[in-house]
């Protein structure tokens, strides 16, 4: 009774104390667990060692305790006792070997940050357990989170040699060896396992990896193959549609979404992505056509925020905020992101005085908001406020100081307003360091470069920004900072590539009639 007292007024050690005081006279499990929950919750390490000892002596079977005893040992560096309790769980999952090797795994690749002795510990247990594929396969997993993608795959071949059907080793070699560049050792290890029961999950788990690392060529291959082979795969389709969405080949993935848009696995989605590849194409009424059709799935809120948003450049900006109104009652959490979201609408629909309202009203409920306080900040520079702009960005950077957005949007607009040139590129390269390839980072470090005088340095961000992203406003900087060094014709290819594009931009037009004169 003593020590719930103690919990219920929020002092978890004078709780613990009391807790195994009582166990020393009657041992009990559950109070041991709630002792150690206590402890750990004091943040008093010894006390938890003690509770957790208590509890497993209580019940020895405790997986629970010996993760606790597992994470103090870790702690403390104590490796002889993180090994002796990681040996323990191996023999004791109800689950077998197999399982409490993986639970150790788990708990080494969650607790440690130093690989060494991650590797060294899950080394010795399998050494310990050399006849088991489960050792190796757990040693592999350790490996492969700390990214020694050499020791993966030399513990994944030594589970393969012990178990040659394994498709969970299989898995790991070849996620080793995609990591490393092997693509071709990769393909013979994806080869071996796809001849199973299992070969369409492992096709599917192949593209993934080859994904996340980069390997987008070769992971287009493989999906190709697997529709080639079973062209009615909706998630092959789904995940090549994806691909080529992120590879900006809209045509490509608007033939890939449009044969899945009645699909019950993906139907919803693929309509979203319809709606956003309409947006790209500048086919507003399509997209919003698209975007009604999703009525319930993950996308289903964006659909709604991209429908209110599209709208507002329709100039139909009363229906837009009917739109933000609705989800306001339906996701009263979400209050702070949506009056984000209703702003840029406003601001796209040049009504900035409209943008500030609503984001002045929001930050007196989120006075902190990082969102609310960006998009503040864009709404007072166009009012032309333009110190009340920079003072929200500051005071975003003073509760972050590593928000890459915030930074750089702070230095350019110091540089296009005439101020500290100096001291806007340091935010800006501050921004680039942050967040490298970032071309809307890029260009502002062009641009603020170019404003100090530096036009042949300049041209080189911008070239990198254009490259990545062909929009307007890095076409009109490029063409500037050309037509500065004298390359008129480069400057004048620049601006008209640009132009075929988005014909009616104004201010691509204006720098080409600079460049005339």
């Amino acid at each position: 009774m003593a020590g719930e007292l103690a919990a219920g007024r929020g002092l978890p050690k004078p709780a613990a104390e009391q807790f195994l005081q009582a166990l020393a006279l009657a041992p009990d499990a559950k109070l041991a667990a709630r002792a150690t929950e206590l402890a750990l919750a004091a943040k008093d390490s010894e006390l938890a060692q003690r509770a957790a000892h208590t509890w497993l002596a209580a019940q020895p079977d405790s997986l629970e305790a010996r993760e606790v005893l597992i994470r103090l040992a870790l702690v403390r560096a104590d490796t002889q006792q993180a090994f002796e309790q990681s040996r323990a769980i191996i023999d004791r999952h109800p689950g077998g070997i197999d399982d409490g090797f993986h639970l150790v795994a788990l708990l080494l690749a969650q607790n440690l940050s130093d690989a060494d002795t991650a590797l060294a510990l899950i080394g010795r247990l399998a050494a310990a357990y050399s006849h088991a594929s489960s050792a190796w396969r757990a040693q592999a997993l350790v490996a492969l989170h700390f990214k020694r993608y050499r020791d993966a795959e030399s513990a994944a071949q030594h589970a393969l040699q012990l178990e040659p059907d394994s498709v969970d080793a299989g898995m790991m070699l070849t996620a080793a060896r995609v990591q490393l560049g092997d693509l071709a050792g990769a393909d013979a290890a994806v080869r071996t396992l796809a001849q199973g029961a299992r070969a369409h999950d492992v096709q599917l788990a192949y593209a993934r990896l080859l994904l996340s690392a980069d390997h987008s060529e070769h992971a287009r291959g493989v999906l190709q193959r697997v529709l080639s082979r079973s062209p009615r795969d909706e998630d092959a389709r789904f995940m090549l549609a994806l691909l080529e969405l992120s590879e900006n080949h809209l045509d490509a993935a608007q033939r890939q979404f449009s044969q899945l848009h009645q699909s019950d696995a993906h139907g919803q989605e693929a309509e979203y992505y319809l709606g956003r590849i309409a947006e790209l194409q500048r086919q507003p009424q399509m997209a919003l056509q698209h975007y009604r059709r999703v009525t319930a799935g993950a996308k289903a809120l964006d659909a709604s925020l991209r429908r209110a948003l599209v709208l507002g450049q329709l100039g139909r900006v009363d229906q837009a905020r009917t739109i933000f109104d609705q989800l306001d009652e339906q996701y009263p959490p979400l209050a702070a992101h949506f009056a984000a979201a209703e702003a840029q609408m406003l601001l796209g629909a040049k009504r900035p005085t409209d943008a500030a309202q609503v984001l002045e009203q929001a930050l007196q409920q989120s006075p902190d908001d990082p969102e609310l306080l960006y998009g503040r900040a864009l709404a007072y520079e166009k009012l032309g406020r333009v110190a009340d702009a920079e003072s929200d960005l500051h005071r975003i950077v003073g509760h972050d100081p590593n928000d890459a957005q915030a930074l750089n949007a702070l230095g350019y607009m110091m540089t296009i307003h005439g101020g500290d040139y100096a001291q806007a590129r340091e935010f800006i390269e501050k921004a680039n360091l942050l967040s490298p390839n970032d071309p809307a980072i890029m260009d502002s470090l062009g641009w603020v470069i170019y404003r100090q005088g530096d036009a042949d340095t300049a041209v080189g961000w911008l070239r990198k920004a254009y490259a990545l992203q062909p929009e307007a406003e890095i076409a009109t900087h490029l063409g500037k900072a050309l037509g500065a060094l004298g390359d008129v014709a480069g400057a004048q290819r620049v601006l008209k590539q640009a132009l075929a594009r988005d014909p009616g931009n104004a201010q691509l037009r204006e720098a080409l009639d600079q460049l005339r004169k």
